[in-house]
């Protein structure tokens, strides 16, 4: 094996799939990163046996071959080489892999290619292909939501559903839902829990990238990532295992009955939450919103830090005044995560869930708290 690849792509590959090195692996090949020099460039794989990932970036191969080499070893020698492009070469033992590039030369300790364990085949039962912009946004809109109980493994993940055209990814933590949907996707149905773990990972490979095409069968999800022809990588891929399991019924949950809906400038109303956020604090955070007819204000309060007031102008006016109180993060988070001008806000009374949504496509469901002084 014998290549010449770009410095700053073969970094930004490395980093890119790090994120499947465990900290504590189990086998020494683990902490290895998979280099495969063929006609299609510089493929690299890395693993641990929960999920897999893997770039492939333009290179000038001299000679074609495979070996595996330290992940992180390997990128901070490639941060450190200070070179537009790096010559990697496996020596002649099969033993170790150099490095070269401007006056620098480094030998790493390279074990052998057929110890790096077979990535699963995965039946695509079912495929999906839409822009990675999109997918992005799907994903964003939802992947707070997920629980961080490692008892709940049911609610570690984000739930996909794709039935009837529509795509529906949907999260949560037993104190919020978060639900997005893509309307126009391929034919077909099936359901799938992808684990948080992979969902953050994906995100990352999905920087920067063009389109996305996902498919999934024999409890496994396969995503390829494709990006611009101008871009130093070419392609990437996630496989992941699933959360095995039954997903709860999410739609017990969304309220069909609302008493009070207003609409609000999403980052005005963002930007009042924050400033009040500043001052909750201790076990249970939360904020008061007061609203009125053309009105919404919020409270905070806490012995030990202080008071905070905002108001915020409602773009349609509300019916009567009325009042209910929430942990703020639970709606800054999904706040954050939209880009549109408006939001929706809806509630019963006090005690009821508020619901706040952008459109038909997204909503995030908020359990209340006790009124707050």
């Amino acid at each position: 094996m014998k290549f010449s690849v770009e410095r700053d792509a073969l970094c930004d590959a490395l980093q890119a799939i790090g994120g499947a090195v465990a900290a504590n692996p189990t086998a020494p090949i683990l902490s290895n990163v998979l280099l495969e020099a063929g006609e299609g460039g510089l493929a690299l794989t890395a693993t641990n046996l929960d999920f897999a990932m893997g770039n492939t970036l333009a290179a000038a191969v001299e000679k074609e071959g495979s070996a595996t080499l330290p992940l992180r070893k390997m990128a901070s020698v490639c941060r450190a080489i200070d070179a537009d492009s790096i010559d990697v070469e496996l020596l002649s033992a099969g033993t170790a892999v150099r490095l070269a590039g401007g006056g620098s030369l480094f030998r790493l300790t390279a074990l052998p290619a057929g110890d790096f364990p077979s990535l699963p085949i995965v039946e695509k039962s079912v495929a999906v292909e839409l822009p990675a912009a999109k997918f992005t946004s799907l994903l964003r809109q939802v992947d707070y939501a997920q629980s961080r109980d490692e008892h709940r493994q049911i609610l570690n993940g984000i739930y996909f559903q794709l039935a009837e055209g529509t795509l529906t990814l949907v999260a949560t933590d037993g104190r919020r839902l978060a639900r997005s949907c893509h309307r126009g996707a391929e034919s077909g149905s099936g359901t799938l829990i992808l684990p948080a773990r992979s969902g953050a990972e994906l995100l990352r490979l999905l920087a920067e990238a063009d389109k996305v095409a996902f498919s999934f069968g024999n409890r496994q999800v396969f995503f390829e990532v494709a990006y611009p022809e101008d871009f130093a990588r070419r392609r990437a891929f996630l496989v992941s295992k699933v959360v095995e399991g039954t997903y709860p019924n999410y739609r017990q949950v969304i309220p069909s009955v609302a008493e009070w809906r207003v609409a609000l400038l999403r980052e005005a109303f963002l930007s009042a939450l924050q400033r009040a956020a500043l001052v909750v604090s201790g076990a249970a955070p939360a904020v008061r919103l007061k609203f009125s007819e053309n009105l919404v204000e919020i409270f905070a309060s806490s012995g030990d830090v202080g008071d905070a007031y905002e108001r915020v102008a409602a773009v349609s006016p509300g019916q009567r005044e009325a009042e209910i109180s929430f942990n703020p993060k639970y709606l800054i988070d999904p706040l954050r995560a939209l880009n549109c001008p408006e939001v929706f806000f809806e509630f019963r009374d006090h005690l009821s869930p508020g619901v706040l949504r952008a459109d038909e496509d997204f909503l995030c469901v908020v359990m209340p708290l006790r009124a707050v002084a």
